[in-house]
């Protein structure tokens, strides 16, 4: 899939592409180095709150840039590009973006994540209520390179003292860390 146009999504309330784990995205998305703005996601006790809910590890993202999101949920895993991308996000950029969860595993760009690679979340701000809370991802389980989130606010809140937070990551789980870095 390529997007070929900027898009504006202003008073659309979209749905996530890969809604649950039933209805998962396997491809790939090129943006094509193009800006969707105004992104609106509100999914409930669902979770999977992203313009990707929930993506395989066969799928990647790249080239995208999203700007005046604001993302909404009460269950497991909102972010502004991806809730779940067991696969790659490559080259993905987010500005001036809203993040709200009360659940668990909430980042800006993405809540839990394979691989990110050369992407930035920045002017936004991220709110979990259940922990795992990152500015840029909750969980990378893999890699995160030439990555970063500046201008951030994170705010975070959970129950029990294992469930982490972090201006670029909440948990780098098993995974490296290289050429990154946040600043709030």
């Amino acid at each position: 899939f390529r997007l070929d146009a900027d898009i504006d999504l202003g008073g659309y309330q979209l749905l996530p592409i890969g809604q649950d784990f039933y209805h998962r995205f396997a491809g790939v998305f090129d943006g094509n180095n193009h800006v969707i703005s105004n992104l609106s996601i509100s999914t409930g006790s669902a979770g999977f709150a992203a313009l990707f809910g929930l993506a395989e590890s066969s799928a990647t993202i790249k080239n995208l840039t999203v700007k005046n999101a604001k993302v909404r949920a009460q269950g497991m895993y909102a972010a502004t590009i991806a809730g779940v991308m067991y696969g790659t996000i490559e080259n993905c950029h987010v500005t001036n973006a809203d993040v709200y969860n009360t659940a668990r595993a909430t980042g800006g760009l993405v809540g839990v994540v394979g691989t990110v690679r050369n992407s930035s979340i920045e002017k936004s701000r991220v709110e979990g209520l259940g922990g795992n809370v990152g500015g840029l991802a909750a969980e990378v389980d893999a890699l995160i390179s030439g990555s970063h989130a500046s201008e951030m606010t994170v705010v975070a809140s959970a129950d029990e003292a294992t469930l982490t937070a972090g201006g670029l990551t909440a948990s780098l789980y098993k995974a490296d860390a290289t050429d990154c870095y946040f600043s709030g």
